[in-house]
């Protein structure tokens, strides 16, 4: 009978080619799993609560953005963006990073009051419409990320300017 064989491999020798040490393979960090998107949409809107208390917009993106279109449609109408799906998420997003690179030279703090006059507009406009029996449309993402709307913005900053 014969004894099994005993090898220590000294520290840093590779058993095989390409192989990496043990001590190499120890001291590698574990990479970062990728977010799932509902992890990624999760973490967004949990930021985008956080920076909404603190009014510091600093680290925001593009989804974040489209998590605060979110809240403040279901506040002001009472009811969820159903077309929000992930795809039309994604697009949503993309927009909203163009909007704020485009008119607001990356600032998303800017686009965030941006948005807030948007939507102080719209919460008067529905309540008009409730208090008058009528109906009307909605602040639809494509409007609330588009040139169309930041003109509006614009002028009505003109206007309040033109009248002190």
């Amino acid at each position: 009978m014969t004894a099994p064989l005993k090898f220590d491999p000294p520290s840093g020798v590779r058993l095989v080619r390409g192989a990496k040490t043990l001590s190499e393979f120890v001291a590698e960090r574990a990479k970062p799993h990728r977010l799932s998107a509902e992890a990624k949409l999760a973490a967004a809107r949990a930021d985008m609560k956080r920076m909404a208390e603190s009014g510091e917009w600093d680290g925001a993106g593009g989804l974040h953005l489209v998590v605060l279109y979110e809240f403040l449609h279901r506040e002001v109408y009472g009811v969820e963006a159903l077309e929000l799906d992930a795809k039309t998420r994604r697009m949503a997003t993309s927009a909203a990073k163009s909007l704020t690179e485009k008119f607001f030279g990356g600032d998303y703090g800017a686009t965030v009051s941006f948005m807030r006059w948007a939507w102080q507009r719209e919460q008067g406009r529905e309540e008009w419409r409730r208090a008058n029996g009528r109906e009307g449309g909605r602040l639809g993402w494509p409007l609330q990320f588009s040139a169309r709307l930041v003109s509006d913005y614009r002028l009505d900053g003109e206007r309040k300017a033109g009248a002190r």
